[in-house]
């Protein structure tokens, strides 16, 4: 197609077309995406909520039944009757050993005891992991001995807790009171396996973070741990959420469902319809260019003729291949073309006959004011009795008269066209009473040149004319032939009145000759421009250099056109 129209006929139908198709699969996919991303999240809420409760219940239930066993359990094991005299310190004594293994057996995996008393007798149990130094300078440890005045005013609190020190464990932290006089016996801290919270998971689709009654981390599923602080902050985007009280602890309970888990089959959906809209797309691309290209072959026919005409070929007359309203464009073409070709073939006729008419009125326009004025000058001769010299006037006087009525050529040669030149000179140099001197340099080897006839007398006669009229000094003209970039250049040069640069430029770009009574002085000018455009085209001309009181110079550019003729001689005076 056409490069200059920039997108073709077909291009814009097959992108219309998927702009289409790409549009309202977006919206497609886009709805049902959202919808069913929508139901789906919702569905999971529901379900998530009703799960995340019924744990919650479960988990009151089950720490509030560990707390109490915790209680009935340090009764039986006697850890705080009067037993005779206690040491100061003691490290996995029986009593705390059977506590111990009591509360083992209920579910919680203890990993350390410390149980610190009234009268500041200690008891420490490890499992062997923990030392009683490490615990001490733990996070824990120091919990307690900051908070030790609180647990006064705390009776009967039972604080579960966790530190960043040991991730993987929970801390239980009692006051315990001794149920018949109400008085404080002293303070208990189990360090328990964190597993005891992972054990109430009642759901492995359903991940689960626990809050202390302050809002710090007490438990937290193990896969969703790199995102805890920003769950606890609500600022997560990768999970569905459900929060929900732990009854009577005051807990937060917050559970969590991937959202990448939840949609996967979303995801799967999305992907088969993809699949299936791919498919989709390859059969609308035949089917588009199949549309397209029956839509366009008249055009494609019309736009390959135009070229042809473009580059000056004859274009061909076309068929239609589709009978839709391009054919009407065809048809409309085929008649437009044969009209064209008629009227061009009459437009060629009339040219040829106006350019020769025009041509022949060019050659005719020799001013013969001249001739005029030397057969006046041969009429004075004649009554001084000046024998000689009025038979050399007329004969160059008649060599001029035959070239201008005898010769029918439209070229000559340079030679015949300086010696012509050089006649005219001659008679002009004898009407201005010697006053004029001229120059004729040419080499042998151009005079065998074609030029067009009595090309250089207009020049000549403008100098005479219009560039020594009133002019005072010796009048020279000096006449340059020489070949130049494979052109023939010919300068006629006068050192006479000269003349504006830019009227100069205006003659030449006139396009037309004025008539004689309006001013002669460019009618020669623009008869040589003319004749020059006739013969061998635009790229031939004149052109003028010149300059007021400084001469004038005109540049004849032509090409170079030999012919077989006797040429020698130079040409001066």
């Amino acid at each position: 197609m056409d490069g200059r129209s920039g997108i073709t006929i077909k291009k814009k139908i097959f992108r219309a077309i998927y702009s289409l198709i790409l549009l309202l699969t977006l919206v497609v996919d886009g709805l049902v995406f959202y919808t069913y991303k929508n139901d789906i999240e919702n569905k999971i809420l529901y379900f998530g909520n009703q799960t995340i409760d019924e744990m919650s219940m479960n988990m009151a239930k089950n720490i509030l039944s560990a707390e109490e066993s915790i209680t009935f359990k340090i009764d039986s094991c006697n850890l705080f009757s009067a037993g005779g005299e206690r040491s100061k310190y003691e490290e996995n004594s029986k009593e705390i050993k059977v506590f111990v293994s009591l509360i083992g057996n209920s579910g919680m995996k203890v990993q350390s005891c410390y149980l610190e008393r009234v009268d500041e007798t200690k008891v420490f149990w490890t499992n062997g992991t923990v030392k009683k130094e490490d615990f001490t300078n733990s996070k824990a440890g120091k919990y307690l001995e900051e908070n030790k005045d609180g647990w006064n005013q705390n009776r009967g609190t039972v604080l579960w807790r966790r530190f960043s020190d040991a991730p993987d464990s929970i801390y239980i932290i009692k006051n315990v009171i001794n149920p018949d006089t109400l008085k404080k016996e002293g303070v208990l801290c189990l360090e328990i396996d964190e597993s005891y919270f992972q054990s109430m998971e009642s759901s492995r689709d359903l991940s689960i973070v626990i809050c202390d009654e302050k809002g710090d981390l007490l438990y937290n599923s193990e896969e969703i741990d790199p995102i805890i602080r920003k769950i606890i902050h609500k600022d997560n985007q990768d999970y569905l959420t459900m929060n929900t009280k732990i009854s009577k602890k005051n807990w937060a309970l917050t559970g969590l469902i991937s959202k990448h888990q939840a949609l996967n089959n979303l995801q799967h959906l999305m992907f088969v319809l993809l699949l299936i809209e791919v498919i989709f797309f390859f059969i609308s691309f035949f089917i588009s260019n199949y549309v397209s290209e029956n839509m366009t072959t008249n055009i494609k026919s019309l736009i390959m003729n135009m070229k042809r005409m473009e580059q000056g070929q004859p274009p061909e007359r076309i068929k239609a291949k589709s009978e839709d309203e391009t054919a009407y464009l065809v048809e409309a073409f085929n008649n437009m073309n044969q009209k064209l070709q008629d009227t061009i073939d009459q437009l060629i006729i009339n040219q040829t006959q106006k350019e020769k008419a025009e041509y022949n009125a060019l050659i005719a326009q020799l001013n013969p004011h001249f001739l005029y004025n030397s057969l006046e000058s041969i009429s004075s001769m004649a009554k001084l009795s000046d024998q000689r010299d009025i038979v050399d006037a007329i004969g160059n006087l008649s060599k001029l008269l035959r070239v201008c009525l005898s010769e029918h050529d439209a070229e000559i040669s340079l030679k015949k066209e300086l010696d012509y030149i050089t006649q005219y000179l001659s008679l002009e140099k004898l009407i201005t009473g010697g006053q004029m001197e001229w120059d004729i340099d040419c080499g042998e080897n151009l005079l065998d040149c074609r030029v067009p006839k009595l090309i250089l007398q207009p020049l000549v006669e403008n100098s005479i004319v219009h560039g020594f009229h009133g002019f005072a000094d010796p009048a020279i003209i000096i006449i340059v032939v020489r070949e130049e970039h494979n052109d023939l250049v010919i300068e006629v040069s006068d050192n006479g009145n000269g003349m504006p640069q830019a009227y100069a430029d205006k003659i030449l770009a006139s396009k037309e000759v004025r008539k004689p009574e309006s001013d002669r002085r460019h009618i020669g000018i623009k008869s040589i421009q003319q004749r020059i455009t006739y013969l061998y085209g635009e790229t031939y001309g004149l052109e003028i250099r010149t300059m007021e009181q400084a001469g004038t110079t005109i540049k004849l550019r032509l090409p170079i056109n030999r012919g077989i003729e006797d040429v020698s001689g130079i040409y001066s005076r």
